[in-house]
């Protein structure tokens, strides 16, 4: 198990953008490609870079390498340092959305003192609001599901409104 673990995490960090922002990741890889051509992905728990950062994180533990630690909260950063607006993520929800996003910066900042630093510690807030209005003005659209609805979202603000830790996200392998 061990070694497919640090297969898969060398293989993720191989194959980064390097963007104005910082490490990211593409939307896929075809078969022939160079990496300069890719386009990067959304930033959403289901793919994306935090996504990504969070799966490393937990390879990183897994494995004991802080190495791969070190990748993994570089990646947060370079998402929380990316233009809002070139995110493309605009409903309030877990999947494809901002709960998403919110979801793994909270694991982040519950799971890694160093992982919360002052960057972090500012974002979290202007997570929760974004989160709070896109969901108050999205809800009466929304499904009533977890993954694409207002309930994941809701769940996600009552995540961040309390100090204990969420141990529901553990069905998105989150911790």
């Amino acid at each position: 198990m061990q070694g497919a673990i640090e297969r898969w995490s060398t293989w993720l960090i191989k194959h980064h953008l390097t963007l104005p922002w910082g490490r990211d990741w593409p939307s896929l890889l075809p078969t022939q490609y160079q990496l300069h051509d890719c386009v990067p992905s959304r930033t959403a728990w289901c793919y994306g870079t935090p996504g990504i950062a969070r799966t490393l994180w937990l390879a990183g533990q897994a494995l004991g390498r802080e190495d791969v630690c070190i990748v993994a909260r570089e990646a947060l950063a370079a998402v929380l340092r990316r233009p809002a607006r070139q995110r493309n993520i605009d409903d309030p929800q877990i999947c494809h959305g901002m709960a998403g996003l919110l979801l793994i910066c909270l694991r982040f900042a519950y799971d890694d003192a160093q992982a919360c630093s002052p960057w972090l510690q500012e974002a979290l807030p202007l997570l929760m609001a974004d989160v709070f209005s896109r969901w108050k003005e999205k809800k009466a659209q929304m499904e009533p599901g977890f993954l694409t609805g207002a309930v994941g979202g809701a769940l996600t603000l009552i995540a961040a409104l309390t100090s204990q830790e969420a141990t529901w996200d553990q069905v998105l392998l989150l911790s």
